[in-house]
Formats: structure tokens, C-alpha cells, sequence
């Protein structure tokens, strides 16, 4: 019984999790005016990933992507404001921040001598500060400030693999595998919190617009 009632809460979460992140259609076409972003926030230092590409880059394809996302629910960017609409908006992105940390795993490799090899385990952040107006008729209302968040990190287990388990090996989860990200993690997480930013906007033009 108490399976049972972990599964469900299982698929209620995912359930939740996956409305969220849907975003809505909206019945007849939107108009939005993207503005920024601002602020492109990315710490100074030597990074395994971050430094793969320049900060325009991330830029450039998270305002690519935040367009292309948009118009899959009806809503479409102007790049000049139109005399009189009530169906313009303005999306003000304030800040986008990207992030590259990492925690450290000491393994040890032979008990006997003691021997200890170190890891390093990167995780990388994207995340998308903005502001969504309504500037129908020329007016500037804020409608909502809102972020999209988005993450990846390296794995670093002793769970047993798939073909751990189909060769038998690693039984007692005492070999550890260690995973690391693709060259372009951070071109990724730039489709990814476009994605997000533009379901959120979504849902308040939706909501403005009933």
C-alpha cells in the first residue's frame, strides 16, 4: 500500500512538472517586443565549459531561441512597435546569468595502499531574469517579473549501470563511473531557459488576453 502511494505521488509531481513547463497556445495571435538583455552575467576565471564559447554567442541563441519558442504559442516578436494594438507586449530581459561550479569526490582506489584519486564534478547554471508588460495603445504596464532556470551537471556514481547489469559486474557498487558534459552544455541550456522564459510568458498573455 505504501508503494502504491509513493507511485501516485510520483505521477502527480511529474504530472505538475510537466503542466508547468507546457506553456499555453494562445486563441489568436500576440505581439511582443523583446528589449535587452541588459545585463549577460558570467564570472570571471578558468572554466571547464563556460569559456567554450563567448558571451555573445550564449546571447545571440538565447534570443533566437526565445523567438522561435514564442511563436509555437502564437505570440510573435515586432521590431517596430505598431500605432495602436491591444495585443502588444513588452518583454524586458534584465539579466541573463550563467554559472559553472563544482564539488569535490575523493575516491579511493586501493584500500590497501591507501591510494585516492580526486573529481572534480562541474554542474553548470543558466538563468533568465525578465519583466513582461503590457504596451497595448502605448501604454507600460507591468504585468508580472518572472525567471527561467535551467541545469546540467556531470555524474559521478557507483550505481550499476545498463550494461553493468546485463554483464553481471559491479554487484556490490563498488565501481564508480564518472560522466562528464558535452562541449556545448551552456548552447543547451540556452534552448532550454529560452524555452521555459517563453512558456512563462505564455501564460500571463494567455491570461491577460481571456
Amino acid at each position: 500500500m505504501k508503494k502504491k502511494s509513493i507511485i501516485f505521488i510520483c505521477i502527480i509531481a511529474c504530472m505538475l512538472f510537466i503542466s508547468c513547463s507546457m506553456g499555453r497556445y494562445l486563441d489568436s495571435p500576440a505581439f511582443v517586443l523583446i528589449d535587452g538583455p541588459y545585463s549577460v552575467v558570467i564570472p570571471e576565471g578558468e572554466f571547464k565549459y563556460l569559456g567554450n564559447y563567448e558571451s555573445d554567442k550564449y546571447e545571440n541563441k538565447f534570443l533566437s531561441e526565445l523567438e522561435s519558442e514564442l511563436e509555437r504559442h502564437n505570440i510573435y516578436s515586432m521590431r517596430l512597435e505598431p500605432a495602436t494594438s491591444d495585443k502588444l507586449f513588452a518583454v524586458i530581459i534584465t539579466k541573463l546569468i550563467f554559472n559553472e561550479e563544482f564539488t569535490t569526490e575523493v575516491l579511493t582506489v586501493d584500500s590497501l595502499t591507501e591510494t585516492q584519486k580526486v573529481y572534480n564534478v562541474v554542474s553548470c547554471y543558466a538563468n533568465a531574469e525578465f519583466d513582461i508588460n503590457y504596451s497595448g495603445y502605448g501604454g507600460n504596464e507591468l504585468l508580472k517579473s518572472s525567471s527561467a532556470y535551467s541545469s546540467k551537471e556531470e555524474k559521478f556514481s557507483n550505481k550499476r549501470t545498463f550494461f553493468q547489469w546485463v554483464f553481471g559486474v559491479n554487484k556490490d557498487n563498488t565501481i564508480f563511473t564518472y560522466t562528464e558534459l558535452e562541449e556545448e552544455v551552456f548552447i543547451d541550456l540556452c534552448e532550454k531557459t529560452a524555452k521555459r522564459t517563453a512558456s512563462k510568458i505564455s501564460k500571463v498573455l494567455y491570461k491577460q488576453l481571456k
